[in-house]
């Protein structure tokens, strides 16, 4: 075995003890299989098919919606692929309350009101779409970056079109990249919580919240794990699959093309919308809703020392800053 071998040996060692023993030493002193006969079946099946359906749907559109501005982010290079770039930060750090409460406005709003998209699949997916697409224009737009601009020549050169190009010529050779968008965005969506329960409602429950609700209610800490354990099963299960996506060594220089204007204007569309999302949850921190005037009062209230009486809300924040 080489040397570098057997490093990563002993490192995945190491990584998979760090897990392994904590969980170990919990279900020794929590865990009874006894409590485990009290779980619905029906019940389980039936959180359990809701969990991977919003999630591969969330996962899909996402990826969708995300190709024109992958694509073009891949081939220009100029303020609005530098905005679009900049949105790979909201799935890592745009608060969720943030999301859900822009959300639960706009679909309150008379021309989205009528549609009855929230507390359904709908608001959920839409909400999924905001937070996860950015994923996927990062690594699409990486992996068409990687593909030497002499294949792509070669297949102009055959007479295959723009369309073609791409289907048959430098989808499969991203797919890797794919994949890996593909599986960090159903983890995303697969251990969705706050987005499901707030914009959802109580009708639908994945096994994130199931098991949140499990340990609020009743502290049935068996459960808890048994559900966590099907969750760690399940998201195993989809990383496995990318055995079967071959790696490409792609070796040249990236081509800089002219994109279809209509390219740009969705990209343009989709960038506003995904910021507005951002300026509207900002722009509403400020609006006071018993008087329906804007105020600073909020962030005063926040940092005075009264509220922090209760709340040590700028010790929470230096402690983040020095655990982080």
């Amino acid at each position: 075995m080489k040397l570098k071998d057997i490093k990563s040996f002993i490192i995945n060692i190491f990584c998979g003890m760090a897990w392994i023993l904590p969980v170990y030493f919990f279900a020794r002193d929590f865990f009874n299989i006894e409590d485990l006969k009290n779980i619905s079946n029906k019940h389980l099946i039936e959180v359990l098919s809701f969990s991977i359906k919003q999630g591969v749907y969330s996962t899909i559109f996402s990826f969708f919606i995300s190709l024109i501005p992958a694509y073009y982010v891949a081939y220009n290079k100029n303020i609005l692929t530098k905005l679009i770039n900049g949105l790979i930060f909201i799935p890592f750090f745009f608060p969720v309350i943030s999301v859900v409460t822009v959300f639960s406005i706009v679909f309150n709003l008379g021309i989205f009101k009528n549609f009855n998209i929230l507390y359904s699949l709908k608001a959920i997916i839409i909400a999924n779409i905001f937070y996860n697409s950015p994923i996927f224009i990062k690594y699409i737009s990486d992996g068409l970056q990687r593909i030497p601009k002499e294949l792509n020549e070669a297949m102009k050169v055959d007479g295959a079109s723009d369309i073609i190009i791409f289907i048959k010529g430098q989808l499969p050779l991203i797919l890797p990249q794919v994949f890996r968008g593909f599986i960090l965005v159903f983890t995303y969506c697969f251990l969705g919580f706050g987005i499901v329960l707030s914009l959802g409602g109580i009708k639908f429950s994945t096994l994130e919240v199931e098991i949140a609700t499990t340990l609020m209610i009743g502290s049935d800490f068996s459960k808890a794990m048994f559900l966590g354990a099907i969750q760690i099963i399940i998201l195993l299960m989809f990383n496995i699959l990318g055995i079967a996506v071959k790696e490409y060594e792609l070796i040249g220089n990236s081509e800089q093309r002219k994109t279809p204007g209509c390219f740009m204007l969705y990209s343009t569309i989709y960038m506003l919308l995904e910021y507005s999302v951002i300026i509207f949850a900002f722009v509403y921190s400020f609006f006071n809703i018993f008087t329906g005037k804007f105020a600073f009062i909020a962030y005063k209230n926040l940092f005075s020392e009264k509220f922090g009486e209760d709340y040590a809300v700028l010790e929470s924040l230096f402690n983040s800053l020095k655990l982080s």
